[in-house]
């Protein structure tokens, strides 16, 4: 019993020996702290080290040779491709001093192109190797100028087998051009050589309007007084209208000056039935409206009477106009035209 105590009073002693020893001083755990914070940052730093040692910075500019001098290029296009599989291209552009600059790249050789509008392309191999890499001025040529005109003769020819040039409206002008009365006469004055009078009648080549000639699909219907139509027609039912300024033609006999031929419309294959212009123009006098200026409703019926035979067309036309004249007073002042024409 007495060497059993005996042995745990001298592990109760043995153990007071080593709990003093296991505490450390203060300042002894700062310096441990301080130590452990520089080895981190020695490796921190050596891992970046390592990491800057691994890329490259490719630098250079871009000119033309002038004169025998070197301009810079700024807003050139540059694009660096690795000639490695797997690599990501870079592309970047000339700054306002003609240079340029890759970052963070890995060593190795790449492809750089360079464009510029004006200027031939150029592509070449560069080596970009551990830290900045700088290039020798990338010099560019002036790309050729050359251009293509090709001259097509688009006029019509020369016409050697017609003494009488004409110039020709289709009813699809005539429905599209600003014609104040709605008649195909206001087409003509648009033909070179064709004027209004102030009598309001139609001079051709400067001769007097009884001097020229209407022809409505070939009958000769001039007003010998005159010289203008004697027969009014719808403008829905005019095909198509020729002004002969030289009628030169021996078909075109007993007239001095020029000739307007007229065709009308024929029938069509299918009843069709059109009507136009049925509101009416309101008439303005000191700044108020009063009354009606002009009232032209038009009505045209058309189709087959005997299938693939025989055709019609007919037109209706009510003319009412009112036509101011001056110096007289506001309401008392116009002259009214009254028609019906077909």
């Amino acid at each position: 019993m007495q060497g059993m105590d005996r042995e745990m009073s001298n592990i109760l002693t043995r153990k007071n020996d080593v709990e003093p020893a296991s505490r450390l001083r203060p300042s002894t755990q700062r310096w441990m702290v301080r130590l452990v914070v520089l080895g981190g940052f020695l490796i921190v730093a050596g891992s970046m080290k390592s990491i800057a040692a691994q890329t490259s910075v490719l630098k250079g500019a871009v000119s033309v040779a002038v004169t025998g001098t070197s301009e810079r290029l700024p807003g050139a296009r540059l694009k660096l491709t690795p000639v490695q599989p797997g690599g990501t291209a870079r592309s970047t552009v000339t700054d306002e001093q003609g240079e340029y600059k890759f970052e963070n790249l890995a060593p190795g050789t790449y492809t750089l192109q360079v464009e510029l509008t004006g200027f031939k392309p150029r592509s070449l191999n560069v080596t970009v190797g551990q830290g900045i890499t700088t290039l020798d001025s990338v010099d560019l040529e002036v790309e050729t100028v050359s251009a293509t005109v090709t001259v097509s003769d688009s006029s019509d020819p020369l016409n050697t087998t017609d003494a009488a040039p004409k110039t020709s409206f289709k009813q699809d002008k005539l429905q599209t051009l600003p014609l104040v009365n709605e008649r195909f006469q206001d087409a003509i004055p648009l033909v070179p050589g064709v004027v209004r009078g102030p009598d309001g009648m139609l001079n051709l080549k400067g001769a007097r309007s009884s001097q020229s000639g209407m022809i409505v699909n070939s009958a000769n219907v001039t007003d010998p007084v005159t010289g203008e139509s004697a027969i009014n027609l719808p403008i829905e039912a005019v095909q198509s209208v020729e002004v002969l300024t030289n009628p030169y033609a021996a078909e075109y006999g007993e007239l001095t000056s020029g000739v307007t031929s007229v065709q009308t419309r024929s029938g069509s294959d299918k009843l069709q039935a059109n009507a136009t212009s049925f509101f009416p123009r309101p008439r303005r006098r000191g700044g108020s409206f009063v009354g009606i200026e002009a009232f032209t409703p038009r009505v045209t019926f058309s189709g087959p009477l005997m299938k693939d035979k025989l055709k019609f067309f007919q037109s209706f036309e009510y003319r009412y106009v009112r036509t101011p004249v001056e110096n007289l007073p506001p309401l008392s002042r116009d002259t009214d035209l009254e028609s019906f024409d077909s």
